[in-house]
């Protein structure tokens, strides 16, 4: 690999808009941005008052969506805020740390990883929660309970969950699931982070592992997928 540009900041998630745009959560109320063909890091116009922002997501009719300390939040490609999720049905908070990780799929539904609470996918719609993934009952327990790190949206519109503890949950647009694999069976082990993209025909999974003992030279793997 070839470092094309560094910087010096902390970033706690990235994503591209479809002007090619890098847009940065940093843990502060404003998004970050790298504009195409420059080097410069900027304030966006994407913004949430009084909450730091740790996860972004832009969809590519160029919505985009972040996660701050207990709130979500949907805007246009304007900046202006569309729709904010804070509490549940019951006024209750939709979550009491912040957003670890979000996607959404074609029917506009945004799953959601909470930073503490990791044992759980909470699934949004326009009008609050329709639904909540903890894992099938066949492979957690006690001893062994979900722990959800990062998720993706595939072309098929189908959400693969990295679950750190050695698997790949694949669920459908509405939360459900439809199958698990184990990442061992691979030879991967804590999969820690994910990103898919397309080359050619053939759509592409990367996956970051997380490596005991020492962060030096933590495996990324890059695989093809097909199917979901």
């Amino acid at each position: 690999m070839k470092v094309i540009s560094s910087f010096n900041i902390v970033v706690k998630d990235i994503a591209v808009t479809p002007n090619n745009d890098i847009l940065l959560a940093t843990g502060e109320s404003r998004l970050k941005q790298i504009r195409t063909g420059t080097n410069e890091v900027t304030d966006s116009i994407y913004c949430v008052e009084s909450s730091e922002l740790c996860s972004v997501y832009v969809e590519e009719n160029g919505r985009v969506i972040v996660g701050g300390y207990e709130v979500v939040v949907t805007m246009n490609n304007k900046g202006v805020h569309c729709k904010r999720y804070d509490y549940d049905e019951d006024s209750e908070p939709l979550t009491k740390s912040y957003i670890r990780a979000l996607t959404s799929t074609g029917n506009g539904n945004i799953f959601v990883i909470h930073g503490r609470d990791v044992d759980r996918i909470v699934v949004l719609q326009e009008k609050g929660i329709i639904s909540i993934y903890s894992g099938p009952s066949t492979i957690t327990s006690e001893d062994r309970k979900f722990n959800t790190q990062s998720v993706v949206t595939t072309p098929l519109d189908n959400v693969i969950v990295a679950d750190f503890l050695d698997r790949l949950h694949i669920l459908n647009n509405r939360g459900q699931l439809l199958t698990t694999y184990d990442t061992q069976d691979m030879g991967i082990s804590y999969p820690l982070s994910l990103a898919i993209t397309t080359e050619g025909a053939f759509t592409v999974l990367y996956i970051g592992c997380y490596k005991r003992v020492t962060i030096l030279n933590a495996p990324l793997y890059k695989m093809s997928i097909t199917g979901f």
